[in-house]
């Protein structure tokens, strides 16, 4: 759909539509929201994870232009929920102690850790995530980008796995590639920027200090399909099979809050 230049406004896990048990169909609903680029927006009258830091920055009396860079922010929290079980903020804009650690470590310079919840992916991933997630939204990647991701290991607790399996042939390869990648193409941001597995149990999600998100199966690739324009449907919920969660590690993140549709309207 960015294709055609029509922006969703409304990605989350509430509008993904799962079609068979393995996840291999997946298509987006909901279009009410969705706008052609560059219609003007309003001021949000309230916040939501999915949300960018553009779009939540936003006076009363500010427009912004609608472009796809917004879908692909909400793209990357959803795959986040995905792989955690939970948002990694409130709000993405201070003083969030979240997200105010995530642009910490965006607008680093030199390689540093983490923020602790994006430990639980891999190094690749974590690039994935940076460039899906760039603050400046001029240099924020087209969602299609995770196409060269899907190959790759995206659960640190999965590639210990592989690793202590001795399973990691390529892959070592595949992952500093993008290490290279990262060094070559730093994210910089302005002011103001699967999973492959499906999220952990109810009570792997509580050791970490969220509530597990929704059971969304194991391929992320065709969430990504959808966002891209395979969408389908009107409906705002998935259905489907729920595969056995992976066993990964807790970590501390955001708790999970509601996921009402996203309160802005064109002027």
């Amino acid at each position: 759909m960015h294709g055609k230049a029509l922006v969703h406004r409304d990605i989350k896990l509430d509008n993904v539509l799962l079609f068979d048990c393995e996840c291999r169909r997946v298509k987006l609903g909901d279009f009410g929201l969705t706008r052609l680029e560059g219609t003007p927006v309003c001021a949000m009258s309230g916040t939501l994870p999915y949300a960018p830091p553009e779009l939540c920055l936003l006076e009363a009396s500010e427009t912004l232009e609608l472009d796809a860079s917004l879908d692909v922010w909400a793209f990357g929290v959803l795959l986040f929920c995905l792989g955690t079980g939970c948002f990694p903020w409130d709000v993405a804009v201070s003083p969030d102690p979240q997200f105010e650690e995530f642009g910490a470590w965006q607008n680093s310079t030199v390689a540093g850790e983490a923020p602790a919840p994006w430990r639980a992916f891999s190094t690749a991933a974590q690039e994935m995530f940076r460039r899906l997630l760039t603050l400046d939204p001029n240099r924020r990647s087209p969602a299609i980008e995770v196409h060269k991701y899907l190959p790759l290991v995206w659960l640190a607790s999965s590639l210990r796995e592989l690793d202590g399996a001795g399973g990691l042939e390529g892959q070592g390869h595949s992952q500093s590639l993008a290490g290279e990648q990262h060094s070559q193409e730093q994210p910089r941001s302005s002011p103001g920027a699967a999973c492959g597995t499906a999220p952990p149990t109810e009570s792997s999600a509580q050791a970490g200090g969220c509530r597990p998100q929704s059971n969304l199966g194991k391929e992320v690739g065709g969430g990504e399909e959808g966002a891209e324009g395979k969408g389908g449907g009107t409906g705002r919920s998935g259905g489907g099979g729920e595969p056995a969660p992976p066993a990964i590690a807790s970590i501390p993140c955001h708790p999970s809050v509601s996921s009402a549709p996203i309160p802005i309207s064109s002027c």
